[in-house]
């Protein structure tokens, strides 16, 4: 009975010793092994949702306009590589965005006379730029950029200005002189007190920038204190102005209306002779009668019938 017993724990350790041996020979294999490379997440295995695309404007043969087309469909490929994962999709969606001329240019395309565009997106941008692009185009963005000019931002102008530059490809050094004879003159003299060379293209860009900013900054603030100050006026002479207030009283002058009035004091002679002239009463100041008919003072009034009132009459008017 002691032997068999004795045999089964022999053989249960010959077992571990054979299992460590392969196990140490496996950990070998996987040290000595060449590392797999990184498989693309993209291309082990599709997202549920691609990101959206901007929408694509349509090309309708437009020189200027084939290399921004160009540029927004590799966007979307791009951004969609599951969607658009041959050359064949990226042939289509790119016909399904022409008008016009251009449209007409790919009608063969659909029509099956030219297949080898289809099979082949990078043929198809080559004819497409050969039948619509700019033979001219490097000499047409430089005229451009050297005629360009700031009209709103300095940042504004500093984007349009580097999308010129880098597709005729010039060379850095050179940009920052163009870039400073496009600037608005108040930019420019700003800049004066500026020790920022204009080869320095990076650094002349920043300090356009915080300059513009500054006097952006400025002219809001000017704006608002005028704003301020042409309330404070408007209130202030509505103050001064308004009907029936005490400030009116004050500063104009009372006008005199017609209606029955108390006694007044005597006028002066020079007065009475103005009133004379223009044949106005005396009493009043109205025209169409005389003081002693007056109907705006208060009292008798004689009817001019009879010459006893009629001497009295002119002897009151005199």
């Amino acid at each position: 009975m002691t032997q068999p017993e004795m045999t089964g724990a022999g053989d249960d350790s010959a077992r571990l010793d054979r299992l460590e041996e392969l196990a140490r020979h496996l950990n070998h294999l996987q040290a000595s092994a060449p590392s797999a490379p990184a498989t693309p997440v993209l291309a082990s295995s599709p997202p549920a949702r691609e990101p959206k695309a901007a929408p694509i404007d349509k090309f309708n043969g437009h020189p200027e306009k084939v290399k921004p087309f160009l540029a927004d469909l590799r966007t979307r490929f791009m951004l969609q590589p599951h969607t658009h994962a041959n050359d064949a999709v990226k042939v289509l969606t790119a016909i399904s965005h022409l008008e016009g001329s251009a449209k007409a240019w790919a009608a063969p395309i659909l029509e099956g006379y030219r297949d080898e565009l289809v099979e082949n997106y990078t043929l198809f941008t080559q004819e497409l730029q050969e039948q619509f692009g700019d033979p001219n185009l490097h000499d047409t963005l430089a005229e451009k950029l050297r005629h360009l000019r700031q009209t709103t931002s300095v940042l504004a102008y500093a984007n349009d200005f580097e999308n010129l530059a880098y597709q005729i490809q010039w060379p850095k050094v050179v940009w920052g002189d163009t870039f400073y004879h496009g600037l608005k003159d108040q930019v420019k003299d700003m800049l004066i007190y500026s020790p920022v060379s204009r080869t320095d293209y990076d650094g002349l860009k920043c300090q356009a920038i915080s300059i513009d900013q500054r006097i952006q900054n400025r002219e809001r603030e000017s704006k608002v204190v005028n704003k301020k100050a042409a309330v404070t006026t408007t209130t202030t002479t509505y103050a001064t102005t308004a009907t029936g207030s005490d400030a009116t009283n004050l500063t104009t002058p009372r006008q005199t209306t017609p209606g029955p009035r108390g006694p007044r004091g005597p006028l002066s002679q020079a007065e009475k002779d103005r009133r004379r002239a223009a044949g106005l009463c005396l009493y009043c100041g109205e025209a169409g009668h005389i003081a002693a008919l007056c109907t705006n003072k208060k009292g008798p009034t004689f009817a001019a019938t009879g010459t006893d009132e009629t001497g009295k009459v002119q002897a009151q008017a005199e």
